[in-house]
């Protein structure tokens, strides 16, 4: 009897211990209460952005449907349809939705298309791949099939700049991680399929500075709110900070205790730095000290798209679970 009560209690110990293990290791925390789901998506979510005044939430899935978000209705703004090759970019006033070598300019906030632009650089079968526009809605990156980089100007619907990507490592039929900088002054290339990123200016095209980042390859970026620094995380799911005058590492994260970083942002406050995660979850760390902050589940699913508030109070993520969720990033910052 003895045995069997000794027994019993050290499963019942070797139980709670494995249960302490796996939440320190998870590090999760409950924010539910401090969420809201805005709607849901046909399928998943791939775009979120906040309007300029904060008040509207605009979304994208995987048919380039943008839809229109506030607290109590959802507002249909374009269907792209379905076309092989399409790519779709989205900010608080522009989407830019590409059909082949055919890439339409929509304003999302007056739900109609503005423009139609005809694009293609080397040859009619590189269709445009990826898509970025600046935060004035003025310019957009695209990246196409065959490796071309090209600069559009969408008021006057010409090309500004287009080169080949550097010798170190192509883009097409690879992830990239592109980017514009907050200040729309720099842009940087970046691709799993190559080790460094090249940030280049606006106006000239040229390379400001190239930096060796990531030995796999680039998985995801982002710059700070000031368009000083930037985020890099590797295909190996490492995690880094850069200073892009200096060109100096600033901080390496340790990302042992949580899955593979989807997406990047910055709040506006550059002291913090907001991942989501392929296992649905988000993370919010420190950037002087590289430590989690705050670990919690958003979504079931893939996180696939974050973007924070122009005041830095509320966060917005979209999952593969089709869901658009908005988050009061003040309340969580402030739990303890």
């Amino acid at each position: 009897m003895q045995h069997k009560l000794r027994f019993t209690r050290l499963l019942i110990l070797s139980l709670l211990l494995f249960l302490v293990g796996c939440a320190k290791y998870n590090g999760l925390q409950d924010y539910s209460d401090f969420s809201k789901t805005l709607g849901t998506h046909a399928r998943g979510v791939k775009a979120v952005v906040f309007s300029a005044d904060g008040d509207t939430v605009y979304s994208s899935d995987g048919s380039h449907l943008v839809l229109a978000w506030d607290v109590n209705a959802a507002l249909p703004v374009f269907g792209g349809g379905e076309a092989k090759g399409q790519v779709l970019s989205l900010n608080a006033n522009t989407a830019v939705v590409s059909n082949f070598n055919l890439l339409r300019i929509i304003d999302v906030v007056n739900r109609h298309v503005t423009n139609n632009l005809v694009v293609g650089l080397d040859t009619a079968t590189a269709y445009p791949k990826y898509a970025y526009l600046s935060s004035d809605g003025t310019k957009v990156l695209l990246v196409d099939l065959g490796s071309n980089v090209s600069l559009w100007d969408l008021n006057k619907g010409l090309a500004i700049h287009s080169f080949l990507t550097s010798s170190s490592g192509k883009v097409n039929y690879g992830h990239d991680a592109s980017a514009f900088s907050p200040t729309d002054s720099v842009f940087l290339i970046a691709s799993s399929k190559r080790s460094n990123i090249e940030i280049r200016d606006v106006k000239s095209g040229g390379i400001i500075r190239t930096l060796e980042v990531h030995d796999r390859g680039v998985r995801a970026t982002a710059f700070s709110s000031d368009g000083n620094n930037i985020a890099t995380v590797g295909m190996d799911n490492s995690f880094k900070l850069w200073n892009i005058k200096s060109g100096l590492l600033l901080e390496k994260f340790d990302t042992s205790a949580v899955s593979i970083i989807n997406q990047i942002v910055y709040p506006p406050d550059s002291k913090l730095v907001i991942t989501g995660h392929n296992d649905g979850s988000i993370v919010i760390w420190n950037i002087e000290t590289g430590n989690v902050l705050k670990h919690f589940m958003a979504h079931t699913g893939w996180v696939e798209t974050i973007a924070i508030s122009p005041n830095g109070s509320g966060l917005v993520s979209g999952g593969s679970d089709k869901k658009v969720k908005f988050w009061s990033l003040a309340k969580i910052l402030a739990a303890l």
